[in-house]
């Protein structure tokens, strides 16, 4: 998928798709630059401006692909702000047309960015988001 993206300016071209070989080494790099913890690289795509990665999204599946996690949703701090991680998310979750709920959890933050996608507060919590936050919060998108 290709889009167009612009800032100051300037009109780029972003390319979305799943990560392949090269592009591995980016991504462990960006996990352990995060503090991430895990280490399973599946189901990653990757945004790129002029075939460099610039930001990523990951999903984890579980109870036999029926449900699923967003997870290591990143765009590097200079290209913030201009839609990537929307785009990244919705591509993401498109990609697994066959699962039907998406679930995560993150820092109290997390609420206004994802619900702008259509991801709602829950109370309801997976065993599989083993994550602590300070002030954690759960959402879910049922599509």
């Amino acid at each position: 998928m290709k889009i167009k993206i612009k800032k100051e300016s300037i009109e780029r071209d972003i390319t979305i798709e799943k990560a392949r070989a090269e592009d591995i080494k980016w991504v462990q790099d960006t996990i352990k630059r995060q503090g991430w913890i895990y280490d399973d690289i599946h189901h990653v795509f990757i945004a790129k401006i002029d075939g460099k990665p610039v930001g990523m999204a990951r999903a984890e599946f579980f109870r036999k692909k029926k449900l699923a996690t967003l997870a290591g949703v990143f765009v590097e701090p200079e290209l913030r702000g201009l839609g990537i991680g929307h785009i990244l998310v919705k591509k993401i979750i498109d990609a697994f047309p066959d699962i039907l709920e998406w679930h995560l959890a993150g820092h109290s933050w997390i609420e206004s960015y994802y619900s702008k996608i259509g991801f709602k507060k829950t109370q309801v919590v997976i065993p599989e988001l083993k994550r602590e936050f300070k002030e954690q919060i759960f959402m879910v998108l049922r599509k």
